[in-house]
């Protein structure tokens, strides 16, 4: 006859303290958001073009325009001086806001504002889009709708829409592709 004295552990959860004291490492969660690009949802969820967006900056006026940067900030500084140079004899001067991925123009007048309007810019034969500026104000929100497991795009695009427009004038619903 075998006696059988094993006691039998149950495994549990390791306590904070032993967490930082064992000086684990917690997994890496970040998700490489350079793959990622936007993507308007306006036209597949409600069959017409997006109104024209416009770029919220500080010091907005009359003769700013933005354009992003998001696809070519490894190489910002050839992607600046490529878009400078296309403008010619178009006087202009340049900020670049690192944290929002935005390059903004600002011209010396409207003559000036309206020729740089209508160039075809281009970058690496990719059309650079130009957006008109408008300060930061109670006019414009942007809202950003964290993404959960179990919804899709097109339902929390559908809802968010609905809701919104409610409350105001929906320019664009864009989503992470």
């Amino acid at each position: 006859m075998e006696n059988n004295n094993t006691i039998i552990h149950k495994e549990q959860s390791p306590s904070w303290a032993n967490v930082i004291s064992s000086r684990v490492k917690p997994p890496d969660a970040k998700k490489n958001i350079e793959k990622f690009i936007p993507v308007s949802l306006f036209k597949m969820t409600f069959g017409s073009e997006p109104k024209q967006r416009k770029i919220a900056c500080l010091g907005e006026t009359s003769l700013k325009l933005g354009l992003s940067t998001r696809d070519f900030e490894q190489n910002i500084k050839d992607f600046v001086e490529n878009i400078l140079i296309q403008f010619g004899e178009i006087q202009t001067c340049f900020e670049i806001d690192i944290r929002r991925k935005i390059l903004f123009l600002k011209f010396i007048n409207k003559i000036d504002l309206e020729k740089a309007k209508n160039k075809k810019i281009t970058y690496k034969e990719k059309k650079i889009e130009l957006f008109e500026t408008t300060e930061y104000s109670e006019e414009f929100k942007s809202i950003t709708i964290p993404s959960y497991s179990g919804l899709s795009v097109w339902e929390v695009a559908q809802k968010a829409y609905d809701e919104l427009s409610k409350v105001g004038e929906v320019l664009d619903i864009t989503a992470l592709k």
